[in-house]
């Protein structure tokens, strides 16, 4: 019976040991893949001179796209920037010749992990500005696309905002993502199969429409740059020597 009795609590003491190891092996497994999700959402293992070499592309963009005029280019904050993580952006105002609307445009180039995450609404609440309604997804025909539908539009995603404490909004803003392709009112970029992404981000004022209620200064912007941007982002790198 004691000879029994030893044996069987080998027999437990070597399962107790084998559970510990293969829980210990577990938990090394999820870290190490904890760690390489983690360096995939936010570009840790990209290839920098591919990044530079995309990211000047976005310097191509001109001046005039449209009745749209370029006022002035507009630095991106350092803090912003460091958080973001961009390889690039181009960042301006842009005055409409006919009405004299002026919108401010930028779109971002970086690790799809921090680009995805940061939003208009999140960036408008903390400057005292929040949402009068829900956001909605609007489809924008770029300038020359012959009137496409479905996939082959751009998307993106349409929301107003008023100063807090106040209900009639004073600032609409346009916004979306892409991996080189068409942009799309994403709800979860994030987790796109992509190393890095395009965000689009474009706010005016809400026009009133008393006069003229086909005027959207934000989409009709876009509309003419969109075909621009798509040629900067489209374009191939140079073959390495």
């Amino acid at each position: 019976m004691i000879q029994q009795d030893s044996v069987s609590g080998d027999r437990h003491g070597g399962s107790s040991v084998l559970s510990r190891r293969v829980a210990i092996a577990a938990v090394i497994l999820l870290t190490g893949l904890s760690g390489v999700c983690h360096g995939v959402l936010t570009g840790r293992w990209t290839d920098g001179e591919d990044k530079t070499i995309a990211a000047r592309r976005l310097e191509r963009l001109p001046a005039r796209v449209g009745r749209w005029q370029l006022v002035e280019s507009i630095e991106l904050d350092p803090a912003a920037a460091a958080t973001l993580r961009c390889y690039g952006n181009h960042a301006a105002s842009y005055r409409h010749r006919g009405t004299g609307a002026i919108v401010s445009a930028a779109i971002l180039y970086g690790p799809r992990g921090p680009i995805a995450v940061h939003t208009p609404e999140v960036c408008y609440a903390g400057g005292g500005q929040d949402a009068t309604g829900d956001r909605a997804v609007r489809a924008i025909d770029p300038v020359g696309n012959g009137g496409l539908s479905g996939e082959d539009r751009d998307e993106f995603w349409s929301v107003q905002f008023a100063d807090r404490g106040r209900t009639t909004a004073t600032v609409h803003c346009m916004y979306g993502w892409s991996d080189g392709g068409r942009f799309a009112a994403a709800s979860h970029p994030r987790f796109w199969l992509s190393d890095d992404l395009y965000k689009i981000q474009v706010a005016g004022p809400v026009m009133d429409t008393a006069g003229d209620d086909s005027f959207e200064p934000c989409a009709d912007f876009l509309r003419s740059w969109l075909p621009h941007v798509h040629t900067a982002i489209a374009t191939p790198p140079p073959p390495r020597p």
